[in-house]
């Protein structure tokens, strides 16, 4: 986890497990995201960045990164950046992780496929209707 991370006492959700996050990080008020990390049975289960309301409402628009390092890393696809931004003009937040991925892609956002393809073509099993005649 990143360096000043812990799971408060009160940050345990049933169902959901424990939230650690970096408390100093917070501000008063809170007006930037912050990474949290999920923790479930001794490991991590999950991340997100948590983003107050104020941050992407209203009419200016909003941007916010942080770059992201962990204390004895252990899991390479943790992401190493985040970033979210508010367009105030359509409303909409974009959030961004940055990393390398657990799983390799093809570059258009799909795994390759671990199948083997088969010599030659699959025979349809449905009958084709003969030309000219009628489907009632």
């Amino acid at each position: 986890m990143p360096d000043g991370f812990v799971v408060g006492q009160g940050d345990n959700v049933p169902f959901m497990g424990g939230h650690a996050w970096n408390p100093s990080a917070v501000t008063s008020p809170w007006v930037d995201p912050i990474w949290v990390m999920g923790t479930y049975n001794g490991g991590i289960v999950h991340v997100e960045p948590m983003i107050p309301l104020s941050f992407m409402q209203g009419d200016e628009d909003q941007m916010y990164e942080e770059d992201l390092t962990y204390v004895a890393q252990t899991m390479t696809s943790l992401p190493t950046k985040f970033s979210a931004k508010y367009d105030s003009a359509d409303g909409y937040v974009n959030l961004i992780l940055e990393g390398k991925s657990a799983t390799e892609c093809n570059g258009d956002g799909n795994q390759p496929s671990t199948k083997k393809s088969k010599k030659g073509t699959k025979k349809s099993t449905k009958k084709r209707a003969k030309k000219g005649s009628k489907k009632n």
